[in-house]
């Protein structure tokens, strides 16, 4: 399959960006990335130059998204591959969440930049210090109340070979809110033999969630991450994350716009009922008092008439 329009050698952030919602601090991450194995943090580079000049234009939308799964199931691999770089060729365990920054784009009109979490269920330990004898903090799932807040989409990984990788799909997809979309991956699926868990068993299980009217879909498909199949699919429902970030927007600027709306009505009617009557009392005060304004001049022009008339006839008679 070939590789989808993802962007090449595009880096790790040195910070993750801030998302809609709570994320820990640039100096929380700091501190974590100094307890990382220096196998790990020697593949952290800068962001990419291009993706970097298209964010400083500025972004259209901004999407948050979770690469979840147990360990061994390609999360690092997918995370390396939407970056444009290969995947690892050996294994080495992610000691704690891992965070990129790609750029996006929907239909080549939007300028998206996609944040995505490689989430690590229970992290891994950094040296204890020598003196008080404490282990840094490690950034792990458990490090949040919930990890689903503020994320726009969630991919899953599983190796099908492997039950217990799956299990733990299973039990994560009821804990997602209904409004996130979800896509499960079965991982391995070139170097699965004997026993192995079929993407039919996965779309039952899905078709038997209790789910919500109007829930987001939960989609699935089989994936080689080290081979790039699957990806294309991947790149595809991209798209619902982003649509469903926008819906986000949208929604909070229409409510913005009826308390706006709401406001102004609230103050014409309290004008209507104080400031407006005060207000036409004052037009009928002013108003009567330029028509009286006018009637005495138009008195005093006939008065002088008058007398203009009654002089003429006394000339004349003269």
């Amino acid at each position: 399959e070939t590789l989808p329009d993802f962007p090449a050698n595009n880096q790790h952030d040195q910070q993750p960006t801030q998302p809609t919602t709570y994320t820990p601090t640039a100096a929380m991450f700091n501190l974590f990335r100094r307890s990382t194995p220096s196998s790990q943090t020697q593949s952290k580079g800068s962001i990419n130059p291009t993706a970097q000049k298209k964010f400083a234009r500025g972004v259209d939308c901004n999407v948050k998204l979770l690469i979840r799964g147990e360990r061994k199931t390609g999360k690092s691999a997918l995370l390396a591959r939407l970056q444009g770089k290969p995947a690892p060729s050996s294994y080495v365990q992610t000691p704690q969440i891992d965070v990129a920054n790609i750029s996006w784009s929907y239909k080549s009109t939007s300028n998206v930049k996609v944040e995505i979490w490689d989430v690590v269920n229970e992290g891994i330990l950094g040296k204890s210090d020598p003196i008080t004898g404490e282990s840094p903090p490690c950034l792990d799932a458990t490090f949040f109340d919930d990890i689903y807040k503020g994320v726009h989409g969630v991919i899953f990984l599983f190796d099908v070979s492997k039950k217990w990788t799956y299990n733990f799909v299973e039990k994560e997809l009821e804990r997602v809110p209904p409004q996130i979309p979800v896509i499960v991956m079965a991982n391995f699926q070139d170097t699965a033999s004997g026993s192995f868990t079929t993407l039919e068993e996965v779309e039952m299980f899905i078709e038997m969630l209790e789910r919500p009217e109007g829930a987001a879909p939960i989609l699935s498909c089989s994936a080689s991450i080290a081979h790039d199949f699957g990806l294309k699919v991947l790149h595809s429902y991209f798209g619902l994350p982003y649509l469903y970030a926008q819906r986000i927007w949208h929604e909070s600027q229409l409510k913005s716009n009826q308390a706006e709306n709401s406001g102004l009505v609230t103050t014409l009617k309290e004008a209507s009922s104080d400031e407006f009557s005060r207000s036409f009392e004052k037009f009928v005060q002013q108003r009567k008092q330029r028509l009286d304004a006018r009637k005495q001049l138009q008195q005093q022009q006939q008065q002088e008439d008058q007398q203009q008339q009654q002089q003429q006839q006394v000339d004349e008679e003269k």
